[in-house]
């Protein structure tokens, strides 16, 4: 019969033997930490819903998050360690029940905005939370689970503390059958340990990745599923507040000075219209097999409208295109965008009304940390203030309730001054084709199915998202047809353009969505870096301004990226500042087509990539 007294008395094993005690060590010392850790994971994921809808692989990388922190415990003094337990234990029980209560009483978890929301708050308003957060009725059904858990873990260590003085009196165990229960206790540990490792790996340096970004484009490329838990979160939160405070500091000093030399208002109405997630060849006007956009080809055939050809990006993120977009700064300097000023507020200072309407960065507690970083600077107070004369409020489930706001009372009476309609330059942010696809669209909107494509390589819910993506896309088309239709008794010129663009199985790429991989390719260049780009025109915008749009026809093939686009506004209003450079202005005779088309932080450049 095998027992350890047949065990070779070897060196090796006796140092594997060690080794394996050492390793149920942690579980010895710090088995509250582990157990009524991983009940409050599980209570805290209950009442959140957060992380979804992977749970379990969480809940294991936990469990080998708090194992390593009992480890860690175990090396510290007696007599600090029942201390810092202790304030370990009761971090965790507040964390957890405020964030219980912000989830049930305003529906968000510890994320940047809300961070931001609590330390811009004045004592008065702190005050008055506090005062309604006890009166709430919300407050005791957030707080009795983390109460009852506390009362079960106070419990079980007074129940420790009264048997190390009064041990009971257990069956003596041989000592060589405790060492092997020892034994493979501490096997079952280095199997889960060994198992957990590559996970843990992974995810850690992910983690310190991201605890040493330098800027919130960088911090954002984290994955949120690395926040698995509050406290997680909680960090989360901290890091991104620190970073958006110190670029919104450096822009707002760059915009203490705005200067405007002069300004002709040559283009009183100018709609700037940003798409999301638009793959130019899902665009029947680009090329597209598919009837996707029948208004923009009538527009384009009875010369409305133009679309313009070799227009790129220089990011496949959304926050990081606003940056650069609405940033004097452009990619191929040196740099980053905070080094520029926001061309809105150029206009501001120049004249013209700003109204700013988007169905994706409302200023909301409850933004989810892309939102934050693509809008943060934007709903600062101090910028709001120099940039927009109005904000729209609501974020719709479609589109066509964003059109709603062009009818809003507040946005209507900024326009009027004397009896005069004053200049506006109007930012409308759709939500476009961004994922869910099959959520862009009302239901009697579908005109594209899974079986309308001879795709045999895709199955048929390959094909149904292929489908979905087009009905957004029609629907879409409808969406700027009506904008069209709105402004089209005015002097009004629209610029349509989409942040980026999705995959959508197109090529030899088999996926939709965005592909984040460092290696930027001429297939992921095409779907994502790609933009359509068009402009329309009132008729009574061509016929007072037949110039213009002679150049507008002329550069319709020419080589741009959005990030100048703040120098193709300046030159349509005939606004003319420090920041204005007529090189980087796509409808000037100065224009300078062989710029560089950084993209990603000069990750890569389009043409180089494209000419491979």
């Amino acid at each position: 019969m095998f027992s350890y007294s047949t065990l070779p008395k070897t060196a090796p094993v006796k140092i594997i033997l060690h080794i394996l005690r050492l390793l149920i060590a942690p579980l010895r010392t710090g088995w509250a930490l582990i157990v009524f850790g991983m009940a409050g994971f599980c209570l805290n994921s209950h009442v959140t819903g957060y992380p979804r809808p992977d749970f379990w692989p969480y809940f294991w990388l936990l469990a080998a998050d708090l194992y390593i922190v009992a480890a860690l415990f175990s090396f510290l003094p007696l007599r600090w360690r029942l201390g810092v337990k202790g304030f370990w234990h009761g971090g965790m029980y507040l964390l957890g029940a405020v964030e219980s209560f912000l989830y049930k009483r305003f529906y968000i978890i510890y994320a940047p905005t809300a961070l931001t929301l609590c330390l811009e708050t004045n004592s008065q308003e702190a005050g008055e939370f506090f005062s309604s957060t006890f009166k709430s009725s919300l407050l005791w059904p957030s707080v009795w689970p983390w109460l009852l858990l506390l009362a079960i873990h106070l419990l079980t260590f007074g129940a420790s503390l009264w048997l190390r003085r009064h041990p009971l009196q257990w069956p003596q165990l041989k000592s060589r059958r405790t060492s092997l229960l020892a034994a493979g206790a501490g096997l079952l540990v280095a199997g889960f340990l060994l198992w957990q490792a590559p996970v843990w790996v992974k995810e850690r340096t992910e983690l310190g990745r991201f605890l040493f970004a330098s800027d919130t484009g960088e911090a954002e490329k984290t994955s949120s599923a690395v926040f698995y838990s509050g406290p997680l979160r909680l960090v989360s939160a901290a890091k991104f507040y620190n970073l958006a405070q110190k670029e919104l500091d450096r822009l707002v000093d760059n915009m203490q000075t705005l200067q405007v030399d002069s300004c002709d208002f040559r283009c009183p109405e100018i709609i700037l219209v940003i798409g999301e997630s638009y793959n130019k060849y899902h665009a029947q006007v680009y090329g597209y097999d598919k009837e996707t956009t029948p208004s923009q080809k009538r527009m384009i055939a009875d010369g409305e409208m133009v679309a313009f050809t070799d227009v790129v990006t220089p990011w496949n993120l959304t926050s990081s295109v606003f940056k650069e977009m609405l940033s004097t700064h452009s990619a191929d300097q040196d740099g980053t965008w905070t080094d520029g000023v926001l061309f809105p507020a150029i206009f501001r200072k120049a004249g013209y009304q700003v109204p700013f309407m988007t169905n994706q960065f409302q200023k909301s507690n409850r933004q989810n940390k892309a939102d934050f970083n693509g809008s943060f600077f934007l709903n600062d107070t101090r910028l709001d203030t120099l940039c927009f004369t109005y904000r729209s409020s609501k974020r719709y489930k479609y589109d066509n309730g964003l059109l709603r706001e062009l009818d809003a009372p507040a946005y209507l009476c900024n326009l009027q001054a004397d009896g005069k309609t004053l200049p506006q330059l109007v930012l409308f942010h759709l939500i476009g084709q961004h994922l869910v696809y099959s959520e862009r669209f009302p239901e009697n909107k579908i005109y594209f199915r899974a079986g309308d494509y001879e795709r045999p390589d895709l199955t048929e819910a390959d094909r149904q998202i292929i489908a979905d993506y087009d009905n957004a896309t029609r629907y879409n088309d409808e969406i700027i047809a009506r904008l069209c239709n709105h402004f089209k008794e005015h002097d009004a010129v629209i610029i349509y353009f989409a942040d980026h663009g999705d995959e959508v199985f197109d090529g030899n790429i088999g996926m939709f969505g965005r592909n984040h991989r460092a290696d930027l390719t001429p297939e992921v260049l095409r779907g994502e870096f790609e933009i359509p780009f068009e402009i329309w025109g009132s008729e009574t915008f061509r016929s007072r301004h037949p110039e213009v749009w002679q150049r507008i026809l002329q550069a319709k093939d020419l080589p741009f990226m959005i990030d100048d686009l703040p120098h193709l506004l300046f030159g349509l209003a005939g606004l003319h500042c420090p920041q204005y450079d007529a090189e980087r202005d796509l409808l000037s005779p100065s224009f300078n087509a062989a710029r560089p088309r950084p993209l990603k932080g000069k990750l890569g450049f389009y043409d180089k990539i494209m000419k491979r």
